[in-house]
């Protein structure tokens, strides 16, 4: 199993483009998402892995889609330690919808019968 670290961040974008561009970058940098989860219109939970080398770009490409990064997850992507070796990395990151109300609804189609 790869090595795991942890990041935050909070964005004020609308939640399905963000989505669409946070996709891109992950892909952009050879990563690839494992899994997710959407909290209603609040949050998304995402796990992604990517080659430890591909590390350092996540900080201006999420600049670049409008997401700010908790302080605590620029040191950890700015640190050197974290880029040496061989092999994947596994990130699990939780990203904040600033504009999001908590009360996300889907509408259900009637079902005949």
């Amino acid at each position: 199993m790869p090595d795991r670290i942890y990041l935050q961040g909070v964005t004020g974008g609308v939640r399905h483009s963000v989505i669409d561009e946070l996709r891109e970058v992950i892909g952009n940098a050879g990563g690839w998402i494992v899994d997710f989860q959407l909290f209603s219109n609040l949050a998304i939970s995402l796990i992604f892995e990517l080659e430890r080398s591909r590390l350092t770009s996540l900080i201006d490409q999420f600049e670049r889609i409008d997401i700010r990064l908790s302080d605590a997850s620029i040191e950890i992507l700015s640190d050197p330690d974290r880029h040496t070796g061989e092999g994947e990395l596994r990130v699990l990151f939780n990203l904040t919808f600033q504009n999001g109300d908590g009360d996300l609804r889907t509408p259900i189609p009637a079902i005949p019968g």
